[in-house]
């Protein structure tokens, strides 16, 4: 057989084969809700457990879609937090008739070294990989499976906490997350997931005047 024409059905078989599966294996983007249990623990001493958990809560629902969440606690105060995939995050009380703001573009803590760990833990019945940041004011435990997929583009504009640094590195959601500082100790562990179609209204911002949340 002539050596181009067995090169030419070589290469025909493999991106016949080898193509589509590898294309079957790309999941969509997640979009819909995800349940988190919260553990938070105050370091400095000024909010005790009893305290966390009547004004913060002990659970957290999330809201996705292309570049925007929206994160609702079930403590007393009953706040929400909303991001838009730009440079803002919204966060307004139940009773408080001020919308404050934050720069997400905004990092207060610096990088020292990360790590990734395949086949970490098992969360929830789902095998993790394991994102692990050392950063100057303590550390970061990122868990993730490919199948609950972002797109860092979507948030780069995310500086605040290593959100856009997590995202680049895994390309997904955390089903388990874990902040460990001087100050406070942050768990979040899924406890049920949730595909389905947003509407984007869902992510409207709280109407009612701004003000910077450092102003509080």
């Amino acid at each position: 057989m002539n050596t181009f024409i067995r090169i030419s059905i070589s290469l025909i078989l493999f991106f016949q084969l080898y193509f589509p599966l590898n294309a079957q294996e790309v999941k969509e983007l997640f979009e819909g809700r995800i349940n988190y249990s919260l553990k938070f623990v105050d370091k400095t001493g000024e909010l005790n457990e009893a305290m966390v958990k009547l004004f913060i809560g002990d659970a957290q629902l999330y809201t996705v879609k292309r570049g925007k969440y929206k994160n609702e606690m079930n403590g007393k105060f009953k706040f929400r937090m909303v991001y838009l995939g730009q440079d803002t995050m919204y966060t307004q009380y139940l009773g408080n008739k001020f919308v404050m703001w934050t720069l997400s573009s905004e990092q207060e803590d610096s990088l020292l070294s990360f790590e990734i760990i395949e086949n970490a833990e098992e969360v929830n019945g789902i095998n993790c990989h394991l994102l692990k940041i050392k950063t100057a004011k303590g550390s970061i435990d990122y868990y993730y499976h490919p199948d609950y997929r972002l797109e860092y583009e979507d948030y780069k504009a995310h500086e605040n906490s290593f959100w856009n640094f997590s995202v680049e590195k895994t390309g997904c959601l955390p089903l388990k997350s874990i902040v460990d500082t001087e100050e406070e100790y942050t768990e979040l562990i899924f406890k049920e997931i949730m595909p389905m179609k947003i509407e984007d209204s869902e992510f409207t911002v709280p109407e009612g005047p701004r003000k910077k949340a450092s102003e509080e």
